[in-house]
């Protein structure tokens, strides 16, 4: 007899799509969603996306596939997404611009300034990444200099499993898994690096609480299923 939670639903927020999908206790894909997302480019080698679609996405895809299934089963969620793609956020957790996405290259002049301050070696080594154009490090560093008014008003920076985690729960959290890459966060002590934030005048309350991947949250999960019920009760066509 199966257990009355017997499925795990991931979802995937990446930089083409949002795929929701649910697995039983065996890795089996019992049923699947998926939507896809917009790509701006307001620029050559700028890459943007509104946040508010990873959102509209990420909800499709989850009622696609959990429409499939008895929403009792489900026994956990957990989130992957592209990363070092953010959003600056303000006190209502509203978007105050377009993401910038991982692949966004323009804050590619502002390196050898950022290599002066930290010292490459330095970053290297607190950050465990070069670096390079795709990391978030430059991205804040080319709004704090090209829209200081969007620096200034930023609550908190959200990497994409973070905005969608406030979106689901009210919370602003995410894991290390999702902080990492970013080039702030520090590998050998596993927190937001201090050095490295104070260097582009930002705080660590600035960034979402970061956690183990798969810390557990009973809390998460009960909100998870409220909201799942009443989006599923309020799309049309789905019961």
């Amino acid at each position: 007899m199966k257990s009355a939670a017997d499925l795990v639903v991931s979802v995937d927020c990446s930089t083409s799509a949002s795929k929701a999908i649910v697995w039983d206790c065996n890795g089996n894909i019992i049923s699947e969603g998926r939507a896809s997302l917009p790509m701006l480019r307001p620029r050559p080698t700028w890459h943007e996306q509104p946040a508010e679609s990873w959102w509209q996405a990420t909800v499709e895809a989850l009622c696609q596939a959990v429409a499939q299934v008895n929403p009792g089963r489900i026994a956990s969620i957990c989130i992957t997404n592209q990363r070092e793609t953010f959003v600056p956020v303000n006190e209502q957790g509203r978007p105050l611009r377009n993401a910038i996405l991982w692949m966004d290259e323009r804050a590619g002049n502002l390196l050898p300034k950022l290599a002066r301050i930290y010292g490459a070696k330095r970053f290297h080594h607190i950050t465990g990444k070069p670096l390079s154009g795709n990391l978030t490090v430059g991205k804040i560093a080319w709004l704090r200099i090209n829209e200081p008014k969007v620096f200034a008003d930023t609550h908190v920076f959200m990497d994409v499993q973070g905005y969608l985690v406030l979106r689901l729960t009210g919370n602003s959290r995410t894991s290390w898994g999702s902080a990492d890459p970013m080039g702030l966060f520090d590998m050998s002590k596993n927190c937001w690096a201090e050095d490295v934030l104070s260097g582009l005048d930002v705080r660590v309350d600035q960034f979402p609480e970061a956690f183990p991947p798969g810390a557990k949250s009973v809390i998460y999960l009960l909100v998870f299923l409220w909201w799942l019920d009443w989006v599923m009760g309020n799309q049309p066509g789905l019961e």
